[in-house]
């Protein structure tokens, strides 16, 4: 299975691969590693902390000698390593037993006169963490890194501390839908998700579990607008409170009187990662007038960050995701960069097309610059999302609400075609070397989608029909639908009826068996058409009904949804 886009943007905006504990990233070293497990080892075996702080501790030192730290930048494993090795000192100060007096994983963690009760907990808790960072920094499997997950979640749920298990429990949604097992990583998330005192309690996981949520809508083709305007409401206070802390502390033990301090998202990554996911849902079924707004903005952001240098250095150094950053930026360009070709603003296209030009050698320094990795779509239904909006204004009026659309099959023949096609195919030659060669297949995929719905030539026929074939067994099938709509529009023109039918009948059942009304009423809509100038009455009035019911529907969902100005 190809590598998931998405979920290798979440990796470095979580922290997930080597700085989920307190401190930024570096890779975790072989040395760190030994150190961690055999801390772990003469802990457990004979609780003496003090022999398993100096084992630690020199591990801090060998680190710090060798220059690898920089300017306090620590992965999860150094850092607690360093405030371990700071405890005796701050233990003789303090009855509470601050760990590292507040510069490491186990501020308020464990203390003199609690280490009976909660001390071995504590201490295992960080151990599991840094042995999952370990795992993910050396760039350890599926497997491993989910049995070091499932080992805090059966501790944390055996001694009641609910909030360990959401934080390892949301790392798991992370990793299975890095494996693509997203139906199991929905039922993790959905577990969780009535946890409410833990969210009361730590406000901040409630923004990862939404931005979790988001992330699976799109990566299964559910829309996720409703989830999207969610994460925004919780942006807008994110953008209000002054006293964000990107540390979030997260209690343990049964009164909560001790702490484990978790890093997640910056407050500029958030708003970077909640631009560009509702540039993404707002394609499918509203506006990609809208869906622009969120992806200019989002790209914009973007670049800022990684001009100002924030997005730099040993954060984007996982063999996994090959920089994510600039990755997620170039992709974003190109979906982009379609988007407008399809709404037929060629001026502005050929800007964008302009910026991938030139970031290629703006991208030539950083780590994993050639690898095709994509970052910011999943394999199957990213671009679903990016096209959906897109394809539908070649044929639509751009803009505007779906009451003023004219539902005409004509509108799909072609009378509605793009302004200057010269320029159109222009701009998809131009991007279309890096689409073709990527390994990500959508993305390849989605460059046929586009080609097919600007062409009506056998090599339009082609490209659609590979799309078709391609996703023929996908359990998500919105992109077969998108195409087999289009295509219908070639086999038309060409008055091949019969095989227009089929695939309108086709498009209509898997939109609609997928729960998705634009896209059933589309092809609905042309279906009954084509049965009345067949003449089969009967079946066109049943086809009107259904018809009719999907549009109540798409009409409800537009009257509720909020507006964004593009003014």
């Amino acid at each position: 299975m190809e590598h998931s886009v998405l979920w290798a943007v979440a990796e470095e905006l979580w922290g997930e691969g080597g700085g989920l504990i307190w401190k930024k990233q570096v890779a975790v070293g072989v040395e760190m590693r030994t150190r961690q497990r055999l801390a772990q080892v003469i802990f457990e075996e004979t609780e003496e902390a003090g022999e398993a702080e100096a084992v630690l501790s020199k591990g801090a030192g060998y680190e710090a000698a060798g220059g690898r730290l920089g300017d306090g930048v620590w992965d999860g494993g150094t850092a607690g390593a360093y405030s371990y090795g700071d405890v005796a000192e701050d233990r003789e100060d303090s009855g509470e037993g601050v760990c590292g007096s507040g510069r490491g994983v186990g501020q308020g963690f464990w203390g003199v006169s609690e280490a009976d009760r909660h001390g071995a907990a504590g201490w295992e808790y960080v151990f599991r963490f840094q042995e999952f960072e370990a795992v993910s920094g050396t760039g350890g499997g599926g497997g491993e890194r989910l049995s070091a997950l499932s080992g805090i979640q059966r501790v944390s749920g055996e001694r009641g501390d609910e909030a360990v298990y959401v934080v390892a429990s949301l790392l798991e949604v992370c990793v299975r839908a890095e494996g693509g097992e997203y139906g199991v990583a929905r039922e993790r998330l959905e577990e969780v998700s009535g946890m409410a005192g833990v969210f009361e309690a730590v406000g901040g996981l409630r923004v990862v579990w939404r931005v979790l949520g988001v992330l699976l809508d799109v990566v299964e083709g559910r829309g996720g607008e409703a989830g999207v305007r969610d994460l925004h409401r919780m942006l807008d206070g994110l953008a209000e409170d002054g006293g964000w802390e990107e540390v979030m502390e997260v209690p343990v033990g049964r009164e909560g009187g001790l702490r484990l301090g978790v890093q997640w998202f910056s407050r500029e990554q958030l708003f970077v990662y909640g631009h560009l996911l509702a540039g993404v849902c707002y394609l499918p079924d509203q506006s990609s007038l809208r869906a622009g707004v969120f992806l200019g903005e989002g790209l914009e952001m973007l670049g800022s960050m990684v001009a100002s240098g924030a997005l730099q250095g040993e954060s984007m150094r996982t063999a996994r995701n090959g920089g994510w950053a600039r990755v997620a930026w170039e992709v974003c360009l190109i979906y982009y960069c379609f988007a407008l070709v399809l709404r037929s603003d060629f001026d502005k296209a050929e800007g964008v097309g302009g910026v991938l030009v030139v970031g290629e050698a703006d991208w030539s320094a950083y780590p994993g610059s050639g690898q095709t990795v994509v970052v910011f779509w999943q394999q199957h239904e990213g671009i679903v999302c990016a096209f959906e909006g897109g394809v539908r204004t070649v044929y639509w009026p751009a803009g505007g609400s779906i009451e003023g659309v004219r539902f005409d099959t004509h509108e799909y023949r072609g009378d509605h075609r793009l302004h200057d096609e010269r320029r159109a195919h222009e701009i998809l030659d131009d991007i279309g070397p890096l689409c073709r060669s990527s390994s990500f297949a959508q993305l390849r995929f989605a460059w046929d989608l586009v080609s097919g719905s600007v062409r009506r030539d056998v090599h339009s026929k082609n490209s659609l029909l590979s799309v078709i074939s391609a996703f023929d067994k996908h359990a998500n099938n919105q992109l077969r639908a998108i195409a087999s709509i289009v295509l219908c529009s070639y086999f038309t023109i060409h008055s091949e009826s019969e095989q227009a039918e089929k695939m309108l009948i086709s498009a209509y059942l898997l939109s609609r068996n997928g729960g998705n009304d634009l896209w059933a009423f589309m092809s609905g809509r042309l279906l009954e058409e084509l049965m009345r100038k067949k003449n089969r009455k009967i079946r066109a009035e049943k086809q009107s009904e259904l018809n009719l019911k999907h549009k109540e529907r798409i009409l409800d969902l537009f009257k509720h949804a909020s507006v964004v100005s593009t003014d």
